[in-house]
């Protein structure tokens, strides 16, 4: 019965249409991941797009970098550039009350695609 089960999931999973996003995450051997109670895996594109803002951008140009490099200016670029308003909340300013807030809003933007 439990080989019947893991042949079924083998098959279930084979067949998934997301199971090509898997690789975009950096994850450990043979690991499923389910806690939805985190900031989840981190993904190569994110891990290349900070290491490249530590060398390229906060490294050589320290505390200037919030201005040369508009640091200061991503949460309204990002609350300019989504359209969708998440969970409902009405359109509006923003407003950012913790560091690990502006954080993750600066890499979901550096993790963009830029066009």
């Amino acid at each position: 019965m439990i080989a019947s089960l893991y042949q079924q999931a083998e098959q279930l999973d084979a067949h998934d249409p997301l199971r090509v996003v898997k690789g975009q995450f950096v994850l450990p051997e043979n690991m499923i991941y389910l806690d939805g109670n985190s900031l989840g895996p981190v993904t190569h594109a994110a891990k290349q797009r900070a290491h490249e803002v530590v060398e390229q951008q906060w490294q050589p140009d320290l505390i200037k970098s919030w201005n040369q490099h508009n640091w200061i200016g991503l949460p309204q670029q990002e609350r300019n550039q989504n359209s969708h308003q998440p969970c409902g909340r009405a359109t509006g300013p923003n407003q950012f009350t913790s560091s690990p807030l502006f954080h993750i809003m600066c890499l979901n933007i550096f993790n963009r695609k830029r066009t």
